[in-house]
């Protein structure tokens, strides 16, 4: 329910919260730039079938259940960060085997690490549940749900002008892209650090 203009102000006031939501935006512009044009690219510029590029495509619903089954074990392991970059580098392999591999049969591989990142969202979400106080924690994910369809629309517009220029264009813009969110991830380490979520913000 919503928690009023005081419960906005509250979420707004809290630093870590709004850090967790931009970043949770920048991540989904990034990813969402390619998504849409992974069919297009493959049948422009290696001519693959409807049939390959839909069974490709499952491979990143498959690779997302993959992850999604041990995501809590992984972030139990090397820390929220550490789980927030391993899924970075999963889509950063991912676009470098898009740009540089044309056997397409080859490219199971890249499609399920792609599907890794999906998981993003959840850990992030995570990250928020232990942010805030239960009192504002629905009105956040709210926020967060929000971000994740600004992050979606803009990406893909964007990867959309690319792809006018050349259907690498959103993949090479892309993967520079992550560079820096992955740069950024490590720089908001004390933003996924555990934390009680009575603490301020």
């Amino acid at each position: 329910h919503s928690p009023g203009a005081g419960g906005l102000r509250a979420l707004v006031a809290n630093r870590r919260f709004v850090l967790i939501v931009g970043f949770h935006a920048a991540l989904l512009c990034v990813m969402s730039m390619t998504t849409s044009y992974l069919g297009p690219y493959l049948q422009d510029r290696d001519h693959a079938g409807d049939a390959t590029v839909g069974l490709l495509g499952s491979c990143v619903s498959l690779g997302e259940f993959m992850v999604g089954l041990s995501l809590g074990r992984l972030s139990g392991r090397v820390g929220r960060l550490g789980a927030i970059l391993t899924l970075q580098a999963a889509l950063a392999v991912s676009l470098i085997a898009l740009l540089t591999v044309h056997l397409t049969p080859l490219l199971v591989g890249p499609f399920l690490l792609r599907g890794v990142i999906l998981t993003a969202s959840i850990l992030l979400f995570a990250v928020v549940g232990g942010t805030l106080p239960s009192a504002h924690r629905g009105a956040g994910f709210g926020i967060m749900e929000s971000s994740y369809q600004v992050g979606t629309m803009v990406g893909a517009s964007v990867g959309g002008l690319l792809y006018a220029g050349g259907p690498s264009r959103p993949f090479e813009v892309s993967l520079v892209l992550l560079g820096a969110t992955m740069a950024l991830s490590a720089l908001m380490r004390p933003v996924f650090a555990k934390r009680q979520p009575g603490a301020a913000g």
